[in-house]
């Protein structure tokens, strides 16, 4: 038998080791925080790469749509019929021109404009007669250029694209203003024919409140499209993209929230989106937890969810959207 160590032989070693464990442990602890680290970087780069090209995508389809409406104002604008309605002077005669001419460019609502930025007539009841124009820097700017467009929040707290161009008669009579509703459905049906997605597939687009009204929409946009391949497929044309897929196979391409969704209505997203495509959201920080969450939260528990489902809606889609590991 080996001779027992002496006792401060004994203590030495025992140091030693726990020098050794110890640095093992620090070791081990700062190779766990670089790596920890590291894949916060990589995980933001990702988020950071797929916001800026939202934004680059995003940004040009405003342009597109800003630019296709200005020539719709303008047109409008030119028109001999809404000009000598305007010439009357008469307001229920006026507001019946805006309001017909309204529809045949899809604006929500219109507003004619006096010189002196003063309303003169308006078809949705935004502003009386006679109340001055809210945005008065739309005015000035379109003196300077003949037009200007720029996204409003209006009486009725809702978001419009709001463009303005001048009446001339031959010099300029008055302004007419139009506003069209920025809506989640309008923006992603907007988003399919102007093959914003099969562009980009790759993409990860966020919509809240499940898309807007979309999926009650959408079997009355597949019948559309139904008509329209019919009549591409009559006169033999090329047919475009967006043609090409049903809008259910579009909601593959982005994702949609549940902030402020009933029971009812994430049953219908499900139906057509499938839990891959819906993920977890209260509003934050418009609407405090105890507000956003504690409505949505029992409305989840309503839908009846498998764990699988219940589980990628709260977490593991955002997981995945955001490249986190």
């Amino acid at each position: 038998m080996l001779p027992a160590l002496p006792g401060s032989s004994r203590r030495l070693q025992t140091h030693l080791v726990l020098v050794f464990v110890g640095l093992f442990a620090l070791i081990q602890a700062v190779a766990f925080i670089a790596m920890d680290q590291g894949r916060t970087r990589v995980a933001l780069g990702h988020v950071s790469q797929e916001l800026d090209a939202g934004e680059h995508i995003f940004g040009r389809l405003l342009t597109q749509d800003r630019e296709q409406l200005e020539r719709s104002a303008l047109l409008l604008a030119t028109d001999f019929g809404f000009r000598a309605a305007i010439a009357t002077n008469d307001v229920n005669t006026i507001v019946s021109a805006l309001r017909n001419h309204g529809d045949r460019i899809d604006a929500n609502v219109m507003q004619l404009i006096s010189l002196d930025g003063r309303i003169l007539a308006d078809t949705k009841g935004h502003r009386a007669a006679g109340e001055p124009f809210r945005f008065r820097r739309l005015l000035d700017l379109a003196e300077s250029a003949g037009k200007a467009t720029a996204t409003v929040v209006m009486s009725d707290r809702l978001g419009y694209q709001l463009v303005v161009v001048p009446v001339r008669a031959p010099d300029v009579v008055a302004w007419v203003a139009m506003g069209f509703l920025l809506d989640d459905m309008l923006c992603l049906i907007k988003m399919i024919t102007a093959n914003v997605f099969d562009r980009w597939w790759g993409v990860k687009f966020v919509f809240c409140q499940l898309g807007g009204f979309l999926p009650f929409t959408m079997g009355r946009f597949d019948q559309q499209y139904f008509f329209e391949r019919r009549v591409y497929e009559q006169e033999k044309r090329p047919m475009p993209e967006y043609l090409q897929r049903r809008v259910v196979e579009y909601c593959q391409a982005f994702y949609v929230d549940t902030h402020t969704a009933d029971a009812s209505a994430m049953r219908c997203a499900l139906d057509c989106m499938s839990a891959d495509r819906i993920v977890l959201g209260g509003d934050y920080p418009i609407s405090p937890p105890e507000i956003g969450l504690g409505y949505t939260i029992p409305q989840l528990d309503k839908v009846g969810l498998s764990a699988g489902d219940r589980t990628k809606i709260e977490r593991g889609n955002a997981s995945k959207l955001l490249n986190l590991p």
